[in-house]
């Protein structure tokens, strides 16, 4: 399988075990919202609330969260009928849409989820301090892989030739050759790339985030943001119940205004350093927007894409009706 997933971690168990925890073995109640999420400190932000038993969504009588590996795991779960949200990349919802799973994106959550981190000289820019480098990447082919080649191209360099990009199969690798100094240069999503700063600086090796993707890509493309995160419902859930959606709609607009408040337990419940996701959420920038104030910004990523790299979307973009 390849890997096109976005900011995936190791160690997780599978969608089916998951799944057996939230439901003891047996179908849930008919009340109950089901929410699988992707293991990311802003999607866990948005999530708090909800985990806490702090929103009150109508006719709902519990909420259970849990997170799955990748969006394949995500996938098999809303086809199954046993995931009623999903907050995953928004690549993956693309790709469900375009296998016909019945989805759509009850909003986005803005943040700077990419990172380009480094040791680059004060006062070169970006690209220019790139060229003739190399740059790590996880993950051939995914997300971040495509985003920072084509951005490359628009900031005057040419992938493989002006830079060159070198790959690792797991993010903590990725992480550990930048703190040890074996990688000048690497960008990563959020929190490796916040964890790559930190474990340099310890190591005395200290670097900066020298490059914004999602800056970039504002820039580039004219986009009011690079909506990497999505938070996908089942269209059942949509169109039969958007009283729900409203709700939800309003607990995540609310919990990421206020997503620093957060931050103690976010470490806690994905066991990463306080100071980490402390300084993540503190930066700013966190939003969300519905599917449909979001699905312009949307349209931008999924068009450049499918001119660019068609399988990361599955080939086509989602139709009308996509965004809630």
């Amino acid at each position: 399988m390849k890997r096109r997933t976005f900011m995936r971690i190791a160690a997780l168990p599978p969608l089916p075990a998951v799944l057996g925890a939230c439901t003891g073995g047996t179908r849930p109640q008919a009340d109950a919202l089901r929410v699988v999420s992707v293991a990311n400190v802003v999607a866990e932000a948005a999530l708090t609330g909800l985990r806490t038993g702090g929103a009150a969504l109508p006719g709902v009588g519990a909420v259970r969260i849990s997170r799955a590996r990748t969006p394949d795991e995500l996938r098999a779960g809303l086809v199954g009928g046993q995931v009623d949200v999903a907050v995953l990349p928004s690549t993956a919802a693309a790709n469900l849409a375009a296998k016909g799973v019945d989805v759509r994106v009850l909003g986005v959550l803005d943040q700077a989820l990419l990172a380009g981190v480094g040791r680059a000289r004060a006062g070169i820019g970006p690209w220019e301090a790139l060229r003739g480098a190399t740059v790590d990447v996880a993950f051939r082919g995914d997300i971040t892989d495509v985003l920072t080649r084509l951005l490359a191209r628009a900031g005057g360099l040419r992938p493989d030739v002006d830079v060159r990009f070198r790959y690792h199969a797991q993010l903590p690798e990725a992480v550990a050759e930048f703190a040890v100094g074996r990688a000048d240069f690497a960008v990563l999503p959020e929190p490796s790339a916040s964890l790559a700063l930190l474990r340099a600086a310890e190591a005395g090796r200290p670097g900066t985030r020298f490059l914004d993707p999602a800056a970039e890509w504002r820039a580039t493309t004219g986009s009011t943001s690079l909506p990497l995160m999505a938070v996908a419902v089942r269209g059942e859930l949509a169109t039969g119940r958007p009283e729900v959606v409203r709700a939800l709609q309003d607990h995540l607009r609310a919990a990421t205004a206020n997503a620093a408040a957060s931050a103690g337990a976010v470490a806690a419940e994905l066991q990463l350093p306080p100071q980490v996701v402390s300084e993540l959420l503190g930066r700013g920038g966190t939003g969300f927007r519905t599917g449909v104030q979001a699905r312009a910004d949307l349209d931008v990523l999924y068009r450049r894409l499918l001119e660019h790299a068609p399988e990361t979307i599955g080939g086509r973009v989602p139709g009308d009706g996509f965004g809630v």
